[in-house]
């Protein structure tokens, strides 16, 4: 086992100082006092050799902070990635804290003031310190008005950071209950809040078992951590780079922060989170869940790919991605909301409930043959590709786009494109139960039910008529029409010609095809065989097949195809008939 970071600091020291890092740690002198509330975060950081002395030894705990120092320390703990950042007029190119500054201002933690100046050398206040902690540990929002005697004096750019750093334990106010947000933040005090929020910092790549506390923070790739017991949150840094992290047989009472990592995988086996967020900066993230993995709820800040390999379904996804990004998915889960993103790509498993948000600004959601939605609900403009299965459909706004049609639509805004189709609330169709609802999938009858129950269109009296051809001996070709010539079918058994308007191909004769039909915009066409039917689309080519294995037929013996005047066809086996509904 590699040697544990029981915690971990780094040096909020200025310029000169931080030039003597190389040098050892240094105790905190007699001349000097430190806090009592501090004193036991400082000496573990100065054992560690993370909190130096100046050149006279002094740690100067009540001495301020500055906003470069503290996005240095920001920067050692997580490991931040160098990326576009906007460049800062007053942060010299050779500063020592150039890079710092880019990096944590990369990752959106620090930004610069109305001028566009970082003031890297200015003092940080408190509540300057809470909202740059608060981006860095990604915690949400919080309002509880009246946590601090001094509340009125937060800025309100400030109050959900300083809020929600007060609500997780990592800031508390003085004897008086006062926050004094307007004070420079002294060393002191970063090393105590720091120490708190980052809690035992895995910077070695070795593996680890039994860790057992508050947070823990892994900045380097190659750590494979067993058997873990926190009570907060678990964070894969920045500093992992595209690198792989496993977490195995652990318990994380918290939430388990995926900031970085590549496409060789952070792992997780057998371990149980309330949480996961997956917030990558830049570059592919790929999370994979096995064994007994149990994740109540996920959510996407960045694109990423999230594999659930493991034998419980997500509870709740949550896609809040930026506009440019892209989620990939394997797996189960019980609910996911779309709220924004580029897209959403679905390469094998199941979800009960999938919801295109209100927000979601022109998504794309392709789902690949292997993928199913059981209930799929559009709030906003969104488009679907692919071979998936979608069993229900409720559609509330305009600007939805379904390349394939679901088992039942319910349409309740003006009009979606179904399956290249312009669908609108009212056109429900043969078999909709009414009000906006339309059931599209394949209706399967035996001869006796379809002979009774079809009839409503052109292309159903046809169905009929033909089974009626069927089941009467006495039928031949020439009892259509004696006077036309019918083209001399390979494989049909029977078959009707011009007089009744049906034509059992639009092939003179091909070898292999009993029937096929073109659709009304000559966009797909369906073919018969003895193996069952086969839908082509001409743009492409790109085929799929309808057969008893797939419950779309009663037998693959294709007699006739009749197009229902929409999409879909009607297709007369030696034994049934099926409305396939594309």
């Amino acid at each position: 086992m590699g040697k544990r970071w029981k915690q971990g600091a780094v040096s909020l020291l200025s310029a000169s100082a931080l030039m003597a890092l190389g040098q050892g740690a240094y105790a905190a002198t007699s001349a000097e006092t430190i806090p009592a509330w501090a004193s036991a975060e400082i000496q573990t950081w100065q054992e560690l050799g993370l909190l130096k002395g100046d050149q006279n030894g002094l740690v100067r705990p009540n001495g301020a902070v500055t906003r470069a120092e503290l996005a240095a320390m920001l920067n050692r703990i997580y490991g931040y990635e160098a990326g576009r950042a906007a460049s800062f007029a007053d942060v010299p190119a050779q500063a020592w804290y150039a890079a710092d500054i880019a990096k944590v201002a990369a990752a959106g933690i620090l930004q610069g003031d109305a001028a566009g100046n970082a003031t890297p050398l200015a003092n940080v206040t408190r509540e300057q310190a809470a909202v740059m902690l608060s981006r860095a540990l990604h915690l949400s929002a919080a309002s509880s008005d009246g946590a601090f005697a001094d509340e009125g004096q937060i800025a309100a750019w400030a109050k959900d950071a300083v809020h929600a750093l007060q609500e997780a334990g990592y800031i508390t106010g003085t004897p008086a209950g006062e926050f004094q947000p307007k004070k420079s933040l002294t060393r002191a005090e970063a090393v105590k809040m720091l120490n708190g929020a980052m809690g035992t910092l895995i910077a070695d790549g070795a593996a680890h078992e039994g860790v057992a506390g508050g947070n823990l923070t892994v900045n380097k790739a190659g750590s494979t951590l067993s058997g873990l017991n926190l009570t907060g949150s678990l964070y894969v840094g920045p500093g992992v780079g595209d690198g792989e992290v496993t977490i195995e047989s652990s318990n994380i009472g918290g939430t388990v922060y995926v900031l970085g990592g590549g496409a060789r995988t952070v792992v997780l086996k057998d371990t149980k989170a309330a949480r996961l967020v997956v917030d990558k900066a830049s570059g592919e993230i790929r999370v994979k869940l096995e064994g007994d993995t149990n994740i109540a709820n996920v959510e996407f800040a960045s694109g990423g790919e999230l594999d659930n390999g493991s034998k419980q379904p997500i509870g709740l996804v949550v896609i809040k991605a930026k506009p440019t990004d892209t989620v990939h998915w394997k797996g189960a889960a019980t609910e996911l909301t779309f709220a924004s993103g580029l897209s959403f790509e679905g390469s094998a498993g199941h979800i009960s409930k999938f919801t295109a948000a209100s927000g979601l600004k022109n998504g794309k959601i392709v789902l690949a043959p292997d993928f199913q939605l059981e209930t799929f609900t559009a709030d906003g403009p969104v488009q679907v590709t692919g071979e998936g299965k979608i069993g229900t459909a409720i559609i509330n706004a305009e600007g939805v786009e379904l390349s394939k049609a679901p088992g039942v639509l319910t349409l309740n805004a003006k009009s979606a494109t179904i399956a290249g189709e312009t669908k609108t609330s009212g056109s429900t169709g043969n078999n909709s139960s009414g009000g906006g609802v339309i059931d599209l999938s394949t209706k399967l009858y035996s001869y006796a039910e379809a002979s009774a129950q079809l009839g409503g269109t052109t292309a159903e009296l046809q169905v009929k008529q033909y089974i009626a051809f069927l089941q009467d001996p006495s039928y031949k070709p020439s009892v259509a029409n004696s006077a036309t010539k019918v083209p001399d079918l390979t494989n049909a058994t029977t078959f009707v010609n011009s007089s009744f308007d049906v034509k059992p191909s639009i092939f003179a004769s091909l070898r292999g095809v009993n029937a096929s039909v073109l659709d009304a915009s000559r966009t797909w066409l369906w073919l018969g065989t003895n193996d069952g039917v086969t839908r082509v689309r001409l743009a492409d080519n790109e085929m799929k097949s309808y057969t008893t294995a797939s419950n779309d037929l009663k037998d693959d013996k294709v007699l006739l195809l009749i197009s229902d005047g929409r999409t879909g066809v009607y297709a007369i086996t030696a034994t049934g008939v099926s409305h396939i509904q594309q």
